[in-house]
């Protein structure tokens, strides 16, 4: 009896899975299913019409050929492509790694990962404020007054901001490992690609990725440049050079240090 991986999809980059097809196959092409179909008639001798001799009835067939197309899905997609690199040895499975495993992956590489989500900590500050907004509406509705001062309001309005920066870029995000949280993966992910709210696939899942470069030990990469960022928001030259002179706060600041490798992500699942 066959087997067959039954995903429930959190993300799916369907431009990357056609594309890494493509590359495979030389094309994209559809499934095609043929069906044969047969029928017979018999034809009666009766009436004083003879047929055959020594017979009374003539027996015919006729076969058809039916051909449908079926569009593949962007689930069914995948399922091809990840069959086709698993009959290569295309792809390795980690849910836990030793340092010898570690030195084994190599740039291009495309890995399996058991892993455990966390996004960094703006998205979570951002997903927090645009909670507070909600708490604020209602309260107003029902009491006529604000809940925040305006420097509250305005410290709020910088988050949601930034979050959206964020955002566009690609949302920061951590997987570690299940069995060897030391050992993280850093992926961007495309909030056009989500197939849930992010809130939703905090916990244990399995990502499909393609490794970009491995972060040695004593290296290290952040997550969002946080000043690059202000410096979008500024809306003058002396605000800009200003903020060049600030210092980031600390709660803001989030960098992730080898050893650690940038994936691009291309599914994930439960």
């Amino acid at each position: 009896m066959p087997t067959y991986a039954l995903r429930n999809f959190l993300y799916l980059d369907q431009q990357a899975v056609d594309d890494y097809l493509a590359g495979m196959q030389g094309a994209l092409y559809e499934e095609k299913v043929t069906e044969a179909k047969e029928s017979s008639k018999s034809v009666g001798g009766e009436g004083g019409i003879s047929v055959l001799k020594g017979s009374g009835k003539l027996d015919s067939k006729e076969s058809t050929a039916v051909e449908k197309r079926m569009e593949l899905t962007p689930a069914a997609k995948f399922q091809r492509l990840y069959s086709l690199l698993e009959e290569a040895k295309g792809i390795r499975y980690y849910e836990t790694m030793d340092a010898e495993s570690w030195l084994e992956i190599r740039r291009n590489d495309l890995l399996e990962l058991g892993v455990s989500i966390t996004f960094s900590k703006l998205s979570e500050m951002t997903a927090a404020s645009s909670q507070m907004e909600k708490l604020m509406a209602i309260y107003k509705d029902v009491t006529g007054h604000t809940l925040v001062d305006s420097q509250s309001q305005a410290a709020i309005d910088g988050i949601n901001a930034l979050g959206k920066l964020e955002s566009e870029k690609g949302i920061p995000t951590i997987f570690a490992l299940r069995g060897n949280p030391e050992f993280r993966f850093v992926g961007y992910l495309d909030a056009s690609l989500l197939r849930v709210p992010k809130e939703r696939m905090t916990g244990e899942v399995t990502i499909f990725c393609k490794v970009q470069r491995r972060i040695e030990k004593g290296e290290k990469i952040e997550l969002f440049d946080l000043i690059s960022a202000v410096e979008i928001l500024a809306t003058n030259r002396a605000q800009k050079r200003k903020i060049k002179k600030t210092k980031p706060p600390e709660f803001l600041q989030q960098v992730i240090r080898g050893p650690a490798a940038q994936v691009i992500p291309i599914a994930i699942y439960r």
